[in-house]
């Protein structure tokens, strides 16, 4: 029986720029929110406190949502085609990770590159095609967890939009 929990406070800030017709820029930023995990568990029956334990889920330890930034721009060349990169940055240098299983790492700013071009084929059809680079920034493989593992990762993405009404669309 485990209980672990913690509740904290952000805010979020956003820009949205469009100095011409063809170019549209967003920056945002998410603020470092302070979690504070308290861990209730019942480990009567459990031989040296089995996986609880093991995880260091037996005391209550500081591990912060790290701070976000992130700067989009697109731009639309000729009018079927919309071009974006985008850039976010995950402030983790930032942010409070007292709990044991990053005591061998060394959390730097990790971030995401993206571009993606999107095709208006009609006003019914678009199709779109994406890369995003994720780079993770000094946290050793063992301090992840199993369930949401942040790996470096290159990721590509496809899709297709119809739209059937101006104000309904099926991806």
């Amino acid at each position: 029986d485990l209980e672990r929990d913690a509740d904290g406070w952000g805010y979020f800030l956003g820009l949205n720029i469009a100095p011409i017709d063809k170019v549209n820029i967003g920056l945002m930023y998410m603020s470092r929110t302070e979690l504070s995990f308290s861990t209730d568990v019942a480990k009567d029956n459990i031989p040296n406190g089995g996986v609880v334990a093991q995880l260091g889920w037996d005391e209550d330890v500081r591990e912060d949502l790290p701070g976000v930034l992130g700067l989009g721009v697109a731009y639309r060349p000729i009018e079927p085609l919309l071009c974006e990169l985008n850039y976010t940055r995950y402030l983790e240098s930032r942010a409070a990770l007292d709990d044991g299983r990053f005591e061998d790492s060394d959390a730097g700013d990790s971030y995401d590159l993206g571009l993606s071009l999107t095709y208006t084929i009609n006003p019914q059809w678009r199709t779109s095609f994406g890369y995003m680079y994720t780079n993770i920034v000094g946290m050793e493989k063992v301090s992840l967890m199993t369930e949401a593992p942040e790996l470096d990762a290159n990721t590509i993405g496809a899709g297709v939009v119809f739209s059937p009404t101006d104000r309904f669309d099926i991806s």
